[in-house]
């Protein structure tokens, strides 16, 4: 049997649906490949990729980047992550790390946080971006944050102006009153002793 466009079971017939014509139908098929112009404009294939498609359906394609494990949807000229957030271009001239706490510039471009007070914050680099590359950004959930220590399990974090991309902890005991200063941009989910950095666990709501 050979799969072509247009194939179904008969309407109708329960007995296509029984365990026995399904598994008569695997065992006598033959799956032959697919070229895009097959398929309607609104019925998207997801392209299992380790770097960008060549080619694609245009707005709205799919993409399962194999690098990072990360499924992403064209838009425009972006590829985003669904409820992760978007792909940003690394515009601050060097190489990101993962877990740089970044704000968006300007449309469609990324930099690290440098200060505790900048509204545009839009969440979490993902993973390592060289100058000029792209990469999806984490607006909230739990992720993986670049943070300066020392921090404790349920520190909330703020941007660290000394060290632009980091976080660090900003919570302060007085008595039953928790006061924090600048923007609040998550929760310190491990531990990180005093001097060191590195890629914590942590809740973002950026």
């Amino acid at each position: 049997m050979l799969i072509v466009s247009g194939y179904s079971f008969t309407d109708g017939l329960s007995e296509d649906g029984s365990a026995v014509h399904l598994a008569q139908f695997m065992a006598s098929c033959l799956i032959t490949g697919f070229a895009l112009s097959h398929f309607d404009v609104d019925a998207h294939v997801v392209q299992p990729s380790a770097t960008t498609p060549g080619s694609d359906q245009g707005e709205g394609s799919l993409w399962f980047d194999t690098t990072t494990g990360i499924f992403r949807v064209k838009n425009g000229t972006r590829w985003d992550s669904p409820y992760l957030g978007p792909e940003l271009t690394n515009s601050f001239g060097v190489t990101m790390p993962q877990g740089a706490v970044v704000v968006t510039p300007s449309a469609g471009n990324m930099n690290p946080c440098q200060t505790l007070a900048w509204p545009e914050h839009l969440g979490v680099l993902l993973f390592t971006a060289t100058n000029g590359s792209k990469m999806v950004v984490q607006g909230s959930g739990i992720v993986q944050m670049l943070c300066r220590g020392p921090m404790r399990f349920g520190d909330v974090l703020v941007c660290d102006t000394a060290l632009p991309g980091h976080a660090i902890a900003a919570t302060l005991l007085i008595g039953y009153t928790v006061a924090t200063y600048g923007i609040d941009i998550g929760m310190c989910l491990s531990t990180l002793n005093t001097g060191l950095t590195g890629l914590i666990t942590c809740m973002a709501w950026m």
